[in-house]
């Protein structure tokens, strides 16, 4: 599924895609990596979420730059409950499957606000949530 944006400031800039580390797609969570786009792949330095699937190196991918006060729809990877609502969490890394890691509450990157509506609780992998990012977890590298 990908991250939705729901609402927040928004702020969309392109970036080249790193030649050695593509294989995103749209929607998935990337990192800047000398002044290139790479698949997130560690609990900081979260920058932004593709827009593009990635192409070929060099390839210009637009972004939705990360803010701490954007909302972002994203899927379970397990059961979810309003329990949940308000607590940290990680995510998964994996391209074109990335999720909010439900058993993750150490390296935490988002925090989930609310149980998508839509689905209401799940109790397996694929129900949606409303996310908002973590300050920490984020890059920053310009004013936005």
């Amino acid at each position: 599924m990908g991250f939705k944006f729901i609402e927040g400031p928004c702020v969309i800039r392109e970036y080249p895609a790193d030649q050695t580390h593509g294989s995103f797609l749209a929607g998935d969570i990337v990192e800047i990596s000398a002044g290139e786009l790479i698949l997130k792949n560690d609990t900081t330095d979260l920058f932004g979420v593709a827009l593009k699937d990635y192409g070929a190196s060099g390839t210009m991918i637009p972004v939705i730059i990360l803010d701490p006060a954007q909302l972002w729809c994203a899927e379970a990877d397990t059961t979810t409950t309003t329990a949940m609502e308000g607590i940290g969490y990680g995510l998964n890394d994996t391209a074109g499957t990335q999720a909010v890691d439900i058993g993750d509450t150490t390296d935490i990157e988002v925090v989930l606000v609310k149980v998508d509506p839509r689905d209401g609780a799940t109790t397996g992998s694929g129900g949606r949530v409303i996310v908002s990012f973590v300050d920490a977890a984020l890059l920053k590298i310009h004013n936005n």
